[in-house]
């Protein structure tokens, strides 16, 4: 098995490491809500993140930490969702899993897609503040263009590298800037398309996993 492609195949491009992380959590989360009937579990999730201080390796569990270090953002983000919503125990929750943040980083927790140490962490603990900020700023008045760009931005980051690469191979017979812009409007023509296969066929698929699980 290849350092870094824990399913054993290479990937078909190197941004898509980030949707095993991904699919790790989803499945953690389902453990968690329809196993052991956690309604809550954010603060176990934040805490989860402490293990990858243990240097794991494990292809099915966390490949090089490519999966534990992550789990205090996804505690951070739930957490916050929690929060504006209005829930009392989203701000205190935010603050555990960005203290979880703070210590891993402390210490120095290295993984094949991000090394976090004493000192980067102020670059990368700026995410959760910007993050904070965007989202105070826009909750009382959501603003359609940003949301729009929001949501576009993750399949634009899963097609951009490789698809980016080829159109841009293509146009070596023209001006470096002309090959660019085609490639840019391309892949933004494409990720468009792609949100909205999504966003049609997302809700047939949450209706069905719903009624599988209840």
């Amino acid at each position: 098995m290849v350092k870094g492609h824990a399913i054993g195949f290479n990937w078909v491009d190197g941004a898509y490491w980030s949707l095993l992380v991904e699919i790790r959590f989803y499945l953690l989360l389902f453990v968690f809500y329809y196993v052991a009937k956690l309604k809550f579990p954010i603060s176990i999730i934040s805490t989860l993140g402490l293990l990858s201080l243990c240097d794991l390796d494990s292809d099915n569990i966390s490949k090089s930490n490519d999966f534990l270090m992550y789990l205090p953002f996804f505690a951070f983000g739930m957490a916050s969702s929690n929060f504006f919503r209005g829930s009392k125990s989203g701000l205190p929750l935010m603050g555990y899993a960005f203290l979880i943040f703070l210590s891993i980083s402390y210490l120095e927790v290295n993984s094949i897609s991000m090394s976090l140490n004493k000192s980067n962490v102020m670059s990368y603990a700026s995410c959760f503040g910007i993050y904070l900020f965007c989202m105070i700023f826009y909750r009382g008045a959501r603003n359609r263009i940003l949301s729009y760009g929001g949501i576009l931005s993750f399949p634009l980051y899963l097609l951009h590298q490789d698809i980016g690469y080829i159109l841009i191979g293509l146009s070596k017979s023209v001006p470096a800037w002309v090959g660019i812009t085609f490639a840019f409007v391309i892949v933004i023509f494409m990720t468009v398309v792609v949100n909205m296969v999504v966003d049609r066929y997302q809700p047939r698929l949450r209706e069905w996993i719903a009624r599988l699980l209840s």
